[in-house]
């Protein structure tokens, strides 16, 4: 205790930072919670790292941390504030995440996080990822430690190992942590930004069953697993098709074979064409204003569709919707549609019966089912429409 005091009050002396407590500590860096100085009084994280315990190697990371953190800005990336040193301490200044972590999350939840759930959190990563992408970095770290939650939103941090890798570049030191290791890696190959991907998917499997495919291995037999051909094996009786179509083709261990970048960011399952924002509020306002007269003219079938790609937009609205009234409007529009969208499947499927007495309800029921699916993954799977919001957001709070 007394050591983390004089800690504590070395750090206090900080130019522009009053120091509060401190959040956790390494092998050669503290992260302490403390207030900017100025008017603004912001709450941030200082990573102080002790320079007389890092050298070579280690050192460089965190020039390159700093290097690479001083070009991203994202609101899924953990943003850096400054940075200073003196001749004992490298200070990095951190937006500060109140929610903890990815990982306290999973293992702190009474029940198992809903796919619902999960998708919301696959979702913020992926867009993160699209990011990197973009500025052609590559993380190398990826695991529920380093992913901090925010105003019950996700942020990755922690670019120690980060890397600028153009889509054409193969690496082969050894980065990461060993349960979140790409295969190539841990085999001493060759790698590039797909190995974040095989990542992705051991955190968005551990997330949804609550523990890594490889949790408990030994660092042999983690590069032995890496060696072995045979699947990661993947449930698949408490996932939709989407969830485990994704899960399967991030972890392949040929790298090959992986899901691609772009691929990714096509997939439905984070399904980022229904990303909340404004442009999504006013598009899903123009295609259920499109249902309802599609409804008017007796167009069933069509203002089915429509509901249904409505409510594509409206559900992951409201769930990121911060304001409590608006998320209340929102919520019963959702209600409303999805009522209608079950009275007119039930509605089509008597028709059918009607209209063509030798075609089975069966078959009416597969005609309109692709234009529930997506619905379906998001809404049937929970036991009421909403009760994952309050337990998603009770649990980070």
């Amino acid at each position: 205790m007394s050591q983390d005091k004089d800690n504590t009050s070395k750090l206090i002396k900080l130019k522009g930072f009053k120091i509060q407590h401190k959040i956790g500590s390494g092998s050669f860096s503290t992260v302490y919670k403390a207030w900017t100085e100025n008017k603004d009084h912001v709450e941030v994280a200082i990573k102080c790292i002790d320079k007389t315990k890092v050298s070579g190697k280690r050192f460089d990371n965190i020039v390159n941390e700093i290097k690479v953190l001083k070009l991203l800005h994202h609101e899924h990336i953990v943003s850096m504030i400054d940075f200073l040193w003196d001749e004992r301490y490298v200070y990095i200044v951190l937006e500060y995440c109140d929610g903890g972590d990815l990982s306290s999350l999973i293992k702190s939840s009474e029940t198992k996080l809903s796919e619902f759930q999960v998708q919301r959190f696959v979702r913020q990563l992926v867009l993160a990822l699209k990011y990197l992408r973009e500025h052609n970095v590559c993380h190398l770290d990826l695991k529920p430690q380093n992913i901090l939650i925010k105003n019950n939103r996700l942020k990755l941090g922690d670019f120690g190992f980060a890397r600028f890798l153009l889509p054409s570049d193969n690496s082969a030191s050894l980065q990461g942590s060993p349960l979140y290791m790409a295969p190539e890696i841990l085999a001493g190959a060759e790698y590039n930004a797909s190995a974040d991907l095989w990542s992705l998917g051991v955190l968005t499997y551990e997330a949804l069953f609550g523990a890594a495919p490889y949790a408990g291995c030994t660092m042999s037999q983690l590069r032995a697993q890496a060696l072995n051909p045979q699947p990661v094996n993947i449930p698949s009786n408490t996932i939709t098709p989407h969830c485990h179509h994704f899960l399967s083709h991030l972890l392949q261990k040929d790298p090959a074979q992986r899901l691609t970048h772009d691929l990714l960011f096509s997939h439905p399952f984070p399904d980022l064409a229904h990303t909340p924002s404004r442009e999504s509020y006013e598009t899903a306002v123009c295609v259920v204003s499109c249902a309802v007269e599609q409804d008017s003219k007796g167009q069933h079938r069509e203002a089915l569709s429509s509901y249904c790609e409505a409510l594509n937009y409206f559900v992951p609205l409201a769930y990121e919707e911060p304001d409590t009234s608006k998320r209340k409007e929102l919520e019963e529009k959702i209600v409303e549609y999805k009522k209608r969208v079950e009275e007119l499947r039930h509605s089509l499927i008597s028709e059918q019966n009607v209209q063509e007495q030798h075609v089975t309800s069966s078959h009416v029921e597969r005609s309109t089912s692709s234009h529930r699916v997506r619905l379906n993954s998001r809404l049937a799977k929970q036991s009421g429409t909403f009760t994952s919001y309050s337990r998603c957001c009770t649990s980070q709070n």
